[in-house]
């Protein structure tokens, strides 16, 4: 089972518009995965941008260090394959532009459950974690 999906230049973009708090310059969306994480390539390497928890990272040198990274169990424990697995086999199937979604973002309180869970479009999920994220790290940084 692949986890691991392709959207167009555009969809990239608008999904990723309301990330600009994150330094996403020089980065180019590459691949997604069935819950949104982005990878982007750099001059540098490769980043992954966690739409959950609202980082981005710098985390493989080159292409093939990706590859062996997405091969770890613990990136794949990571980027929640077993979830996603337990959500397809429970019928929730992404269209060609939808991931799976969290009704209630675990940054709100919700639980990582399949019950949670929901396909969303890719450009409405990602960029509304992006907004969330945005707003909770501007609460967390005022208080």
């Amino acid at each position: 089972m692949d986890f691991i999906k392709g959207f167009s230049a555009e969809q990239y973009a608008v999904a990723l518009e309301s990330w600009g708090w994150l330094d996403l310059a020089g980065k180019k969306p590459v691949r997604a995965t069935l819950f949104g994480h982005v990878f982007l390539a750099s001059d540098d390497g490769f980043w992954l941008l966690d739409p959950i928890e609202g980082t981005l990272t710098r985390r493989w040198d080159d292409v093939e260090h990706l590859q062996t990274g997405l091969a770890d169990p613990e990136v794949q424990q990571e980027l929640l394959t077993d979830l996603a697995a337990e959500a397809l086999r429970r019928g929730l199937t992404p269209g060609p532009d939808e991931i799976l979604d969290f009704i209630q973002p675990p940054v709100l309180g919700g639980p990582i459950d399949p019950e949670n869970l929901e396909p969303t479009d890719f450009v409405v999920g990602v960029n509304l974690a992006g907004q969330i994220h945005a707003q909770t790290t501007h609460l967390a940084g005022t208080q």
